[in-house]
């Protein structure tokens, strides 16, 4: 299994400390938070890329995405805060060589006072875990 997890949380955490040190990143999606802004960060594929495999089944590549949500409440712009901090997860995750496949407002039915922005993002990645976009 091509497992590439750890390098991309680590670089969008570091990516979010950078721009925007308030917003509290998680590795997992969480039921309820008391800070916001917040990120969850959750990988919700990896499997064979089959157009690679070997006829002895070895994985040559794995499609690999990530369920990225943003949450903000700011009583003053929540909506951009939460487009400007997707600004840098995109930025973090095109340089992994990820595409982002969806982003879009999804109602936060926990909190309707909160804002929640959704994205998801493949790539096709290879066993030295370099990237290719799909």
């Amino acid at each position: 299994m091509i497992d590439i997890e750890n390098e991309v949380i680590d670089t969008i955490i570091k990516a979010i400390q950078t721009a925007h040190t308030t917003v509290k990143v998680y590795a997992e999606n969480v039921e309820r938070t008391n800070t916001l802004p917040c990120v969850t960060i959750e990988q919700i594929d990896n499997s064979v890329y089959l157009d690679t495999m070997t006829s002895g089944n070895t994985e040559n590549h794995a499609l690999i995405s990530f369920d990225i949500n943003i949450y903000t409440n700011s009583a003053k712009g929540k909506k951009q805060e939460a487009k400007l901090i997707a600004k840098t997860i995109d930025t973090a995750m095109a340089g992994l060589g990820f595409i982002r496949t969806f982003g879009g407002i999804v109602p936060n039915v926990a909190d309707i006072n909160v804002y929640r922005l959704n994205m998801k993002y493949s790539a096709v990645v290879s066993q030295d875990k370099h990237t290719f976009a799909i």
